[in-house]
């Protein structure tokens, strides 16, 4: 079996449950399929081991499994380290990856510490302007959001939406991830009408990348309709709920 194949088709599912409601359970058949392929050759290539430990790790973050998830990060962590050097762009992606499985365990200053190892490594190389740091400056954000550390909060969101901006493009599913996290900041603040406004940025980003039927969408609808509830515009949130409610059973049809 060609290992680095099979990671990438895990890779493939990932984004697929993701962003296009497959279901999980495919992922997970593959990607202990890859993790259990690494027992079977032992001049197999590290860093192909790395992967298909880091992309078990990710199926378990989508079942939220973050605990399951944080000694597989820790492991492919270990790997690259050991391969590349404890300042290589790889070791910075592993440590946002273990980051993000205690952000899920509420271990928001373990997060935290590793975030802020990733961003000195992409520092150094020079590299501050690539996707992945976008995505660590995010996960520094989402924790000091759930710290209730608001203004440090939504700088890093603009900080990270700047990045964002320029390395995915407005047709990249993870800019909206980016206007969902400061919609639901403002959100939390009562700035209504600035949470509005990257609500339906983030809603303009998947309905333009997917369709206007997809589940993602139906993610985002509920959101703004949570607003306009809290904002007395029943009206307007309930014609949300109920395009919400239609792909979500749409998607039940076909499942």
């Amino acid at each position: 079996m060609d290992l680095r194949k099979l990671n990438q088709e895990v890779e493939k599912f990932i984004f697929k449950v993701r962003f296009e409601g497959v279901p999980v359970a495919r992922a997970l058949v593959r990607a202990n399929e890859a993790v259990e392929a690494t027992y079977e050759h032992e001049n197999i290539d590290q860093l192909d081991v790395a992967v298909s430990v880091t992309n078990l790790a990710r199926v378990y973050l989508l079942q939220d499994m973050d605990a399951a998830a944080e000694p597989l990060f820790r492991r492919a962590l270990a790997i690259n380290e050991e391969v590349l050097g404890a300042n290589h762009i790889l070791v910075a992606k592993s440590l946002n990856q273990l980051a993000s499985s205690h952000v899920g365990q509420d271990e928001f200053v373990e997060a935290e510490s590793l975030c802020q190892r990733a961003l000195t490594i992409y520092d150094r190389a020079g590299s501050t302007d690539q996707p992945d740091v976008s995505k660590v400056i995010l996960c520094l954000g989402a924790n000091l959001h759930n710290r209730n550390e608001l203004s440090k909060a939504e700088g890093l969101y603009i900080h990270a939406l700047k990045i964002g901006k320029l390395v995915f493009g407005e047709d990249d599913p993870e800019l909206g991830v980016i206007h969902h996290h400061m919609g639901a900041l403002y959100f939390s603040q009562g700035r209504h009408s600035e949470a509005e406004s990257h609500f339906e940025s983030m809603l303009e980003n998947w309905e333009g990348v997917f369709g206007p039927a997809h589940y993602r969408v139906s993610l985002g609808l509920n959101s703004l309709a949570e607003l306009y509830r809290a904002t007395g515009q029943n009206e307007e949130a309930e014609f949300l709920e109920e395009r919400a409610a239609r792909i979500i059973e749409a998607q039940g049809s076909h499942s």
